[in-house]
């Protein structure tokens, strides 16, 4: 039978919700170990709907899309450190966190921002030494290839490159290969080491992606740093975003 395009649009949006609940179930299921811990997930992010999402009032927003995926990201990553995978269960696991972060960054144009604090997330667990080199590598190039991919099939779109993720993970892998004896030492050496370190990236991913907007010519994205510094009181509480009608 024939299905109206509106009808499989919708259909569509809402089974991409159920992908979420099954996601968020998994993840507190790896997590606690508990099969009841996943199911309480669930059921509370479905009587707690109007303030986890927008769905029912607002179909047509691109995070309805892309946050299922995003939540699958974060059942794969959760399921790559567990510990005693054997080696084909990791690489299943790596092509899974490349799949659904590629899915991720697709269908939503600000996923740059939320990949950020992800990657941060990964240094500073990489810092403390809760995660293992070959990991925190692994899943810096999970994102980077996942943005290189969907800058190819967004006819190289330049936005992405110039993108903080991208600059802050090149930034970091560059001054952590410089720096290989940062985990070494006692308590205070380390706590200097990761200071020096942390200074040195940030410093790094400025560099590198104002040069790289330079040489681009790129000012798409200057309205969201905005809204950010307004947020922390660091510029004006108020500015204009003009839209154009036709």
């Amino acid at each position: 039978a024939y299905l109206e395009p509106v009808y499989f649009y919708i259909y569509t949006v809402f089974s991409l919700q159920a992908v979420y609940v099954i996601a968020l179930y998994l993840t507190a299921w790896l997590l606690s170990g508990s099969w009841l811990a996943g199911t309480l997930t669930g059921v509370w992010y479905i009587l707690n709907r109007v303030d986890t999402t927008r769905v029912e009032f607002t179909i047509s927003l691109r995070e309805n899309w892309s946050l299922p995926f995003f939540a699958l990201q974060v059942t794969a990553i959760t399921c790559y450190l567990r510990p005693q995978l054997s080696a084909l269960q990791q690489k299943v696991m790596v092509w899974l966190m490349y799949v659904t972060t590629f899915c991720f960054c697709l269908t939503w144009q600000f996923n740059q921002f939320i990949l950020l604090v992800q990657a941060l997330i990964i240094y500073t667990l990489d810092c403390v030494d809760l995660l293992t080199t070959t990991q925190a590598t692994t899943l810096y190039l999970v994102q980077v290839s996942s943005l290189l991919s969907v800058w190819l099939l967004q006819f190289c779109n330049s936005m992405i490159l110039g993108s903080l993720v991208l600059s802050f993970i090149v930034a970091a892998l560059f001054i952590r290969h410089c720096q290989s004896a940062l985990k070494t030492g006692g308590l205070l050496v380390r706590l200097v080491k990761v200071l020096l370190h942390s200074v040195l990236v940030l410093l790094l991913t400025f560099v590198i992606n104002y040069l790289t907007k330079r040489a681009l010519q790129l000012r798409s994205d200057e309205h969201i740093f905005k809204f950010i510094k307004s947020k922390f009181a660091l510029g004006p509480t108020r500015y204009e975003h003009i839209n154009t009608q036709t």
